[in-house]
């Protein structure tokens, strides 16, 4: 801007503050509302998609379960059938309890694959070759505990698999033509041990899962209140970064939740909900911040109009940044212009230009810069903006000014105290 800058503080009565101030609590009713829907949207999605995941295993429950009808009694059949259509009505009901549901498939997918194993060991008794019953018999065994080694994690779940690979390594230093007895003690003692290593490794999974749903849970209870921050206006508005570092510490979490440990995600969630208040309230403060510039702003916009002057739209400075200063120009005409910048904390800037300017000499030597036409409007709009909107201003200052020579006598300027600091705050 050229010409000579006048600097001002301002800010409102009490009475404009309060009702900015309610205003902003009318916008964050609104807002919590906003984040409160977005919470329910966002858990409401998580559980579609493990409904999709369940649905899928359930539906190669059907495929498995048409592969072993052929070697079903009718009766067990129809109540595996009922079993997976039971499952599949209580994950498609309105209000589906998803892990009731997992919890039933999970038991289902169990018993097919019992169901299967006693298949294979029937067929492999049906063998008249004793050589090959065993052969049948033993990679039966082995493909179970491979099955098995993708779950084996744990030290107990190691020493039942070594024991196990080990009784059923044995079967192959049986003599060819040992005694129907001594393979079938030999074989019972090889299933025992995969069916023991079997019991572990799912007692483990069983384990797991209900950890893995106390931690999905409370993930799922951070996520939601995140994703309800991304959805306040305000809040993104002024806090996208520290939104935006929440999201990326729970995406961080949510990619590797199969190995989370309780304590990885202890208290998330209440900490996420403090992080909301702390984001709220300090995202509220700037934007009561704002609004009074803006009001002040527009204040300034209306006084000029009402003393005749041609008055552009407030823009902002920087358009990306919320904080920036509202910045509009006015014209008089007399082809006078004032270039006004009304910032969020600090001193409304004044650039005149056209205004005839001079120097005078100050007291005591020297000279000062004057502009007496230009600070004499000025000075009638702050009078104006006091009267009509409740917004109070200092004394004029401006670089080179001489403090000796003041157009206005002090009882006409705004009081100290309490409300001249909050000004100054700002």
């Amino acid at each position: 801007m050229s010409g000579a800058e006048k600097l001002v503080f301002a800010l409102v009565s009490v009475a404009v503050s309060a009702a900015l101030e309610a205003s902003r609590n009318r916008g964050m009713e609104r807002e919590q509302i906003f984040r409160m829907e977005q919470q329910h949207v966002h858990l409401s999605q998580l559980r579609a998609l493990r409904r999709t995941e369940l649905a899928d295993r359930l539906s190669r429950l059907e495929s498995n379960l048409a592969g072993l009808q052929s070697g079903l009694p009718v009766n067990q059949d129809m109540e595996l059938q009922n079993a997976i259509a039971s499952a599949q009505g209580l994950l498609m009901s309105r209000d589906a309890d998803v892990d009731a549901a997992e919890e039933r498939i999970v038991s289902l997918e169990r018993r097919l694959a019992a169901i299967r194993r006693e298949q294979d060991l029937q067929a492999a008794r049906q063998s008249t070759q004793q050589g090959e019953m065993l052969r049948l018999r033993m990679e039966a065994l082995e493909q179970r505990i491979a099955g098995l080694e993708p779950q084996i994690d744990r030290n107990d779940e190691r020493e039942a698999r070594d024991e196990a690979q080990r009784t059923v390594a044995s079967l192959r230093e049986l003599p060819r033509n040992a005694e129907d007895v001594e393979l079938d003690f030999a074989l019972r003692m090889a299933t025992r041990s995969v069916d023991r290593l079997q019991h572990i490794v799912e007692q483990d999974e069983d384990r797991k899962r209900e950890a893995g749903k106390a931690l999905r849970t409370e993930l799922e209870a951070a996520e939601s209140v995140v994703s309800g921050l991304g959805a306040d206006p305000t809040v993104m508005r002024w806090l996208p970064g520290a939104v935006g570092e929440l999201q990326q510490e729970l995406t961080a979490l949510r990619s590797r939740l199969a190995t989370l440990a309780p304590r990885d995600t202890h208290g998330l969630s209440e900490r996420m909900r403090a992080s909301e208040q702390d984001l709220v309230s300090r995202a509220s403060a700037a934007q009561i911040k704002a609004d009074q510039r803006d009001y002040i702003t527009e204040s300034i916009r209306s006084t000029l109009i009402e003393m005749g002057f041609i008055v552009s739209e407030a823009r902002p400075e920087h358009a990306e940044h919320p904080a920036t200063a509202m910045l509009f120009s006015a014209i008089n005409d007399a082809g006078r212009g004032i270039n006004v910048s009304v910032p969020v904390d600090g001193e409304i800037i004044y650039d005149i230009d056209g205004w005839p300017k001079h120097s005078s000499a100050k007291v005591g030597g020297g000279t000062s810069a004057t502009c007496d036409e230009a600070q004499q409007v000025l000075e009638e709009m702050h009078e104006r903006l006091e009267k009509e909107f409740e917004v109070s201003t200092g004394e004029l200052t401006w670089e080179g000014k001489d403090p000796d020579r003041i157009l206005r006598s002090a009882d006409e300027l705004p009081q100290g105290g309490a409300e001249q600091d909050q000004g100054r705050e700002r």
